[in-house]
């Protein structure tokens, strides 16, 4: 994932977990002890919380499942895709098969 992607999923989840919250920017600036200014650049996503207050963001307004389950999703979505393209290859071969079976039949 690009850093542009990362920081603006982060933003997204921050933004996501202050409004399930029912806070405001500044309420976590203060509770982190950081500027508005910063909490600001964070839930636009010109920066990326270092990880110990990207840990701490993520603890505080219990947004954990938008960062790990998603991924699995992903993955399990990923993994799905490439059964249902294993599965048409196959339908591909097998209706190959009964169309020369049906040839061979009608001659």
């Amino acid at each position: 994932m690009s850093r542009s992607k990362e920081a603006e999923e982060i933003a997204r989840g921050i933004k996501e977990g202050l409004s399930l919250k029912k806070m405001k920017q500044k309420d976590l600036a203060a509770i982190m002890g950081k500027s508005n200014a910063l909490v600001s650049e964070w839930i636009s996503g010109r920066k990326i919380p270092r990880g110990d207050d990207l840990i701490r963001i993520i603890n505080l307004l219990e947004i954990s499942h938008l960062f790990f389950e998603n991924k699995s999703k992903k993955e399990e979505t990923g993994e799905k895709t490439r059964k249902i393209r294993k599965l048409q290859k196959e339908m591909v071969s097998l209706q190959k098969r009964f169309d020369d079976i049906e040839k061979k039949i009608a001659q």
